[in-house]
């Protein structure tokens, strides 16, 4: 209520966020300014920092760890020898007795004065320490020596603490940030309800990622290695990262040397002598991967306390959010364009160029993570404040909701029609390579798929004419279903950029009027009644592997089923006509999963029929309503 905040930065370097902050007023009720800054980076780094603050004038200096003529780094209890070493980014670096050290303590100089902070009070920090080291915590995970710095500085976790990182992390090796963020969760957010941890990191697959797959896939699928490349993003983000990785290494290649003629008599009989460091670690290979690294490392969405309700509850992990920055910065100038007192021309090119399509890339190679304090076991009338306060400090956050029946998350995709070629192109990429394993104990599968590519997945425009009368859109594959009296929707996914599923209906048989005879109960002479029944055919349903299992499918079935009942609702009829649609799907007995998803929301098998070697299970569901006749 007093405003009192932290801010924590990592890895600061000359940047002067933690400064800029001290000129804000945290709340309305209290105009003193009650931030504490505390900054964290390399000895080199902290030592140039605190001169420039000094020669500035911006920094009032309470004490310091040295005199002002020590600036070399020769011997700090042992810190700057490990960090001059050259050790590899994924090193297995362990804590000296006390390898960190504040280098400076004081108050930040505002407008000529000091903050208006308790003048007996510091309110900045400089703390100079090896990210990259870690030790053991009591329960068996390696914590960062951030955790023992924070406890020795005094920082007050029960304060309302933001965290912020930018591109730090990946350069800490593996296990350096995950202890380094395992630090923060434990020491930092669990600290009171009121903190949140935020990063900018690489997000495309390093080497070992990169080789992993290319194994798994040799295994499974050798002589399908072009699968391994599954849409534009990621062979864009692939040869950047290569690149990215070759500026660093080339920038170490120096000190990388002489490492290695110092170590060379001794490493000459050793199996690695031929090692080679990775200078590049990134928290995933996507925004959904690094949610789960920040998940593991032990971001959960409810206390400890209350983790064995969360698990029972089976609830996405509500505290963290997850986006690209191309997600993010496209979300920042929508709202931006449309705010009343906004800019309608806020990063809105004058005329598209090639340079749009290379800079949407190069953004989605980052992500932006954002990972909240957990709430409290006995916090009952906050249910809400996490989305309340994603929704503030992450407005790109696609809302994440639980429309199945059986509970599963419907995640971040939305469904919506294909809109142009470019979707064609990605429509037939992930149709024709989703049953790439099944196509050797199968064949008649690869003819399936074949036959769809050239037929109603085709891309070419030619004859894909629509029955509505206007103008053909950009989409070759959506014109050839309205060709038909249908529609084709694709599912896409927000926060990766990228379609992850696709459905079409067209129409079967066209409306026919059946007259049924209703016999009477009481012996009195039957009656009959007219019902119209018009039939569509569900096709080309498919879900990209790495979504399934998240009710994408029976969405897609529900989109369908909707747009059929509006489709004949929308027809003026004579009289009052009860209309029966019928949807029937065909779907291989051997995609056990595509049978189970029609039984489960109301198909009935209604007979099998074998094409070639394949055995071809036909469904059918029946929806009716009454369609009144209209005014």
């Amino acid at each position: 209520n007093d405003g009192s905040i932290n801010i924590v930065l990592l890895g600061c370097g000359m940047d002067v966020l933690g400064l800029w902050a001290k000129t804000l007023t945290t709340t309305t009720s209290s105009p003193k300014n009650n931030i504490k800054v505390y900054e964290f980076d390399a000895w080199d780094n902290c030592i140039l920092k605190r001169r420039a603050l000094l020669n500035s004038g911006l920094l009032h200096e309470s004490s310091c760890s040295f005199d002002n003529s020590d600036n070399n780094c020769n011997d700090h209890h042992g810190m700057c020898q490990t960090q001059k070493s050259g050790i590899a980014a994924d090193s297995d670096a362990t804590t000296s007795e006390k390898s960190f050290r504040a280098v400076s303590k004081g108050r930040i100089i505002v407008d000529g004065a000091a903050s208006h902070c308790d003048e007996k009070e510091d309110d900045y920090t400089l703390v100079a320490l090896d990210l990259r080291e870690t030790n053991s915590s009591s329960s068996n995970q390696r914590k960062s020596i951030l955790s023992r710095a924070i406890h020795d500085i005094g920082l007050d976790s029960s304060r309302p603490t933001i965290v912020l990182s930018e591109l730090v992390l990946a350069y800490l090796g593996y296990d350096g940030a995950n202890a380094t963020m395992h630090s923060i969760a434990t020491d930092v957010l669990h600290g009171n309800t009121r903190s949140m941890f935020a990063c900018l990191e690489p997000v495309f697959p390093n080497n070992e990622q990169l080789d992993q797959r290319n194994n798994d896939d040799d295994d499974h699928h050798h002589h399908h290695r072009a699968r391994l490349l599954r849409s534009v993003q990621e062979g864009y983000s692939r040869d950047y990262s290569h690149q990215f990785l070759g500026k660093l290494q080339r920038g170490n290649s120096k000190q990388l040397r002489s490492t290695t003629t110092k170590s060379s008599s001794a490493d000459a009989n050793s199996d690695d002598a031929s090692f080679q460091p990775s200078w590049l670690h990134p928290l995933g290979a996507n925004p959904r991967g690094m949610r789960k690294r920040l998940e593991h490392c032990g971001f959960s969405s409810s206390s400890p306390d209350n983790n064995k309700n969360n698990h029972k509850n089976n609830n996405e992990n509500n505290n963290i959010c997850c986006a690209s920055l191309g997600n993010a910065a496209a979300t920042v100038a929508r709202i931006r364009r449309t705010a009343d007192d906004g800019a309608p021309n806020f990063l809105r090119a004058g005329e598209p160029f090639d340079e749009h399509a290379a800079l949407a890339l190069n953004l989605n190679c980052y992500g932006v993570a954002c990972a909240f304090s957990p709430r409290a076991s006995n916090d009952d009338d906050d249910d809400d404040e996490p989305d309340v306060r994603m929704g503030e400090v992450c407005p790109w956050r696609v809302a994440e909701k639980n429309d199945d029946d059986d509970g599963a998350s419907s995640a971040v995709e939305t469904i919506r029609p294909i809109e142009s070629s470019v979707e064609d192109g990605q429509i037939r990429y992930l149709y024709g390579n989703i049953y790439v394993h099944l196509y050797d104990e199968y064949p008649a599968i690869r003819k399936m798929v074949k036959s769809a590519l050239k037929m109603d997945l085709k891309s070419s425009t030619k004859n894909a004419t629509t029955n509505y009368g206007g103008e053909r859109c950009g989409s070759a594959i959506r014109n050839r279903f309205q060709y038909k009296y249908g529609e084709f929707w694709v599912a896409w996914d927000a926060v990766e950029a990228r379609i992850t599923g696709c459905v079409g209906i067209g129409l079967r048989k066209k409306r026919q009027a059946c007259e049924l005879e209703l016999s009477s109960s009481s012996g009195a002479s039957s009656s009959s009644v007219v019902v119209v029944v018009v039939e569509y055919e569900i096709q080309r349903l498919a879900v990209d592997e790495r979504c399934r299992g998240k009710g994408l499918g029976k969405r897609f079935l529900r989109v369908a089923e909707e747009y059929a009942r509006r489709e004949q609702a929308s027809i003026e009829t004579e009289s009052t006509t009860t209309v029966t649609i019928k949807l029937w799907a065909i779907t291989p007995e051997c995609l056990v999963a595509a049978n189970r998803l029609y039984e489960s929301v109301g198909y009935r098998k209604e007979e099998t029929f074998q094409a070639g070697s394949l055995c071809m299970n036909v469904y059918c569901k029946s929806l009716s309503f009454k369609a009144e006749v209209k005014q």
